[in-house]
């Protein structure tokens, strides 16, 4: 009978590899991703509220549509980090 013999040191590298690749495709996008879907909302809200100040707009109101478009700024955001992953780098 033939048995696979691997190190701890192989483990390490293969855990040490999927965090990375979590990290790096998963959890830094996201992460980026909701920093834009924040400071998109943030800019709206404000532009809403200096309207409602300055007498442009009727009163401050946040809709649904608000946050749509700050989820635009969510996969924006969040796109441009993803796919900085695969860009090529060349020294």
């Amino acid at each position: 009978m033939k048995g696979v013999l691997s190190s701890k040191l192989e483990a390490t590298k293969s855990r040490e590899g999927t965090k990375s690749f979590l990290l790096d495709y998963i959890f830094y996008p996201i992460r980026s991703g909701i920093l834009g879907f924040v400071s998109f909302f943030i800019v709206l809200a404000a532009a809403k509220y200096l309207g409602s100040l300055l007498r442009t707009s009727g009163s401050f109101k946040i809709d649904g549509v608000d946050f749509l478009l700050s989820l635009m700024g969510f996969i924006l955001v969040f796109l441009i980090k993803f796919l900085e992953n695969f860009k090529e780098e060349s020294s």
